[in-house]
């Protein structure tokens, strides 16, 4: 089995859900004085990916999403992760977890311009330990694996100051699901967090109606060939 990523917490005043978590002023206050990456938060399907031996993958959705639309979900990300076998591979060490966001299938925001179908946000150390964001995209960057560019590079005066990088996703023409703020260097819990804002559409959990995202023009340069056909 592989860990999973850490429930992230939502900031005070964002869109959470009843069994989410929700910081504390004070934890809030502590996050905002550090330096920290903002990125657009992806509304898409996390997936954890490690080593498995010398030379085979491993990846699993989280419980509630396996199986959505008839299997098709896990069959896509099943041919995608094999396709991009060598990459994965020269990244993960045994014991290493990189954690990746999926977004060909339409959650709740549509996408008509990205420029892969799954995105690379965390890679846990074989000792628990998360890398830094900047490690871990340049390092993703180097095998050709596509990782969310932050928005910026800032220590947050305020929830207003952090919602006014909200706005169209750079993915397509809907307004962001909201934002994901991460400390430049890993220190005292906690060290990240999330802001959703009030007007996003919550989709039911496993509950996607399997339309599919769409990819940029420039993207398909990057892919096999029969990629797509393969992954329809």
């Amino acid at each position: 089995m592989i860990t999973l990523y850490d429930r992230m917490p939502h900031f005070i005043g964002s869109n959470a859900s009843d069994d989410d978590l929700v910081l504390e002023l004070s934890q809030q206050s502590r996050l905002m004085k550090s330096k920290v990456w903002v990125q657009e938060k992806l509304d898409g399907l996390a997936v954890a990916v490690q080593r498995v031996g010398r030379n085979k993958l491993s990846w699993e959705l989280r419980p509630p999403w396996r199986g959505s639309v008839n299997g098709a979900v896990e069959r896509a990300i099943g041919i995608y992760m094999m396709q991009r076998k060598s990459a994965f591979l020269s990244l993960l060490k045994p014991q290493m977890v990189l954690y990746g966001e999926w977004v060909w299938h339409t959650v709740s925001v549509v996408y008509d311009n990205l420029p892969d179908l799954f995105f690379c946000y965390a890679i846990r150390k074989p000792d628990g330990l998360f890398q830094p964001l900047e490690l871990t995209h340049r390092q993703c960057a180097e095998r050709g694996l596509s990782c969310n560019e932050p928005l910026g590079s800032v220590t947050l005066e305020s929830v207003e100051h952090l919602r006014s990088f909200v706005g169209t996703s750079k993915f397509g023409p809907e307004r962001m699901e909201g934002l994901v703020v991460t400390r430049s260097k890993p220190g005292r819990w906690p060290n990240e967090a999330k802001w959703v804002e009030p007007e996003y559409r919550r989709v039911p959990i496993g509950q996607i109606s399997g339309q599919r995202n769409r990819l940029s023009t420039s993207s398909v340069l990057c892919l096999q060939p029969s990629d797509l056909a393969d992954l329809t």
